[in-house]
């Protein structure tokens, strides 16, 4: 067994920096946040989870993707 203690950031639809109404769960990326990118290194994974859904938007130790 690994152990690890992994860093999270949880986002929802008011981290969102751009009108996405429009936008699909599986168009929205890490682009569409309102961070800085030094802010985002820190962490080891990034989720969203909004009114689209969950999605996992960047994780150093799985994949990123919808999370149904």
């Amino acid at each position: 067994m690994e152990r690890r203690v992994i860093n999270t950031l949880v986002v929802n639809d008011d981290d969102l920096n751009c009108r996405c109404d429009q936008l699909t769960l599986g168009e929205l990326n890490i682009g569409n946040l309102g961070f800085v990118n030094v802010d985002l290194e820190r962490f080891d994974m990034i989720i969203y989870s909004g009114k689209r859904g969950t999605k996992i938007l960047r994780s150093k130790y799985t994949k990123a993707g919808i999370i149904q």
